[in-house]
């Protein structure tokens, strides 16, 4: 260690790195993906996708879901929505963007406006309107965490309502 003192560092974050990996492997964690990353946050969203494309049935618990469901945001809907034209089934619970919790969140992310734009009533109609396989239902409080699962996985994404650039900042880890 004296002779190369940089080994030490590299010992005590392996050892540290070590006991995390073990500690959340006893929970099923087989993949981190720190979200402030742009590597990491398309290493997990090129996951989700691969998830949705052999998914049968897919759940999900989100503020807006709109990363799943809206075709607007070109992230995971051109996935789930071949899924849904083959006949798998997709059971979403999203955040009442009436409810008290989403006026909350609204005050500190959209500078106090009473509604979301990230929740596109309309397009979830339609959505819901044209697959059979699709559930949509809203849920008025609790939304703490984004939950994607299907057979074979899930994915945790959690919220908090810290601010940076006067959004709300969810980016911290999946």
């Amino acid at each position: 260690f004296e002779a190369f003192p940089a080994a030490k560092e590299l010992f005590v974050r392996e050892d540290f790195a070590s006991r995390m990996a073990s500690s959340a492997e006893k929970y099923g964690v087989q993949e981190y993906f720190n979200m402030q990353s742009v590597k990491d946050q398309t290493l997990r969203n090129e996951r989700t996708q691969s998830e949705i494309k052999v998914a049968r049935t897919m759940w999900l618990c989100a503020n807006s879901g709109a990363s799943y469901l809206d075709p607007a945001v070109y992230r995971h809907w051109q996935f789930v929505e071949k899924r849904l034209k083959d006949g798998a089934e997709f059971r979403v619970v999203l955040l009442d963007p009436y409810s008290a919790e989403k006026r909350f969140r609204n005050q500190i992310n959209v500078g106090g406006e009473s509604f979301d734009s990230k929740v596109n009533i309309a397009n979830l109609i339609k959505l819901h309107n044209t697959y059979p396989g699709l559930e949509i239902r809203f849920a008025p409080q609790g939304m703490h965490v984004t939950v994607f699962a299907t057979e074979r996985c899930l994915f945790l994404d959690p919220y908090h309502v810290g601010t940076v650039g006067e959004r709300i900042e969810n980016r911290s880890f999946a």
